[in-house]
């Protein structure tokens, strides 16, 4: 990982629509004492510190961001933080919509060693936290501070309800288990399915979710919900795990 590397423009730099660009980052601001300066955080917390903290010493930029330093021939990133997520995107950004050479601080030119995610630069991505939904707290692979699983059952199901479960069904196996999964108000019933975690990337669930949405007809998460709808209910075929956690 460097902590400073230099993106080196092949033409001139259309400053003006980065400079525009930067401005609709919401962790991102230009100095007020250099005009050629941004400061970058990935959190607004963290921005408003940076902001007092250089209004307080214009003499020195506090090490809690990454600089960024613009003319028309490069952009200069110096990292001063681990927190850089936001300098990564905006690197992606500018190397993905302009001609550029990926430079060492030392000048040396390392683009064939660079990868779309910029991992010498910045290190690997972090991985991405799913959002669980269906971790009742009745069931044994439940969260202790879960769901009731009895409050959100329902006498009747709403319209909709075949679609949620085949989707449910549908999304790719993130963690394969062994063992049989039966009716928690059941126990000794028939079987249900393995205790395997699905995902769609965004959100996780457990494979017997689908089962108590059809026979319990349990109400799920709104923005959970929304978000089935927003795909058109359809899972993807596949997800790379390497790259996301449960949360």
């Amino acid at each position: 990982m460097n902590d400073t590397f230099v993106l080196q423009a092949r033409t001139p730099f259309p400053l003006e629509e980065i400079r525009a660009h930067l401005a609709s980052l919401p962790t991102v601001r230009r100095d007020h004492w250099d005009d050629s300066t941004y400061l970058m955080t990935d959190t607004p917390e963290l921005l408003q510190y940076a902001l007092e903290e250089r209004n307080a010493d214009q003499a020195q930029f506090p090490r809690v961001i990454v600089l960024v330093e613009l003319s028309p021939s490069r952009v200069l990133f110096a990292m001063q933080t681990r927190e850089f997520e936001t300098a990564r995107a905006f690197a992606r950004w500018v190397r993905s919509k302009y001609d550029v050479a990926v430079l060492t601080e030392h000048l040396e030119d390392i683009t064939p060693a660079t990868d779309d995610e910029l991992t010498n630069l910045f290190g690997p991505l972090p991985k991405r936290r799913l959002t669980r939904v269906g971790f009742f707290r009745e069931l044994e692979h439940g969260l202790p501070d879960g769901p009731s699983l009895r409050e959100s059952m329902r006498d009747k199901g709403k319209p909709g309800e075949s679609r949620i479960a085949a989707y449910l069904r549908s999304a790719p196996i993130m963690f394969h288990s062994l063992g049989p999964v039966t009716d928690v108000f059941t126990p000794k019933g028939d079987y249900i399915c393995a205790p395997n975690i699905h995902t769609d990337g965004v959100y996780a669930w457990p494979e017997d979710l689908a089962y108590y949405v059809e026979r319990y007809h349990v109400t799920l998460p709104a923005d959970f919900l929304a978000h089935l709808a927003s795909v058109k209910w359809t899972a993807p075929a596949d997800i790379d795990t390497s790259t996301i956690e449960l949360g």
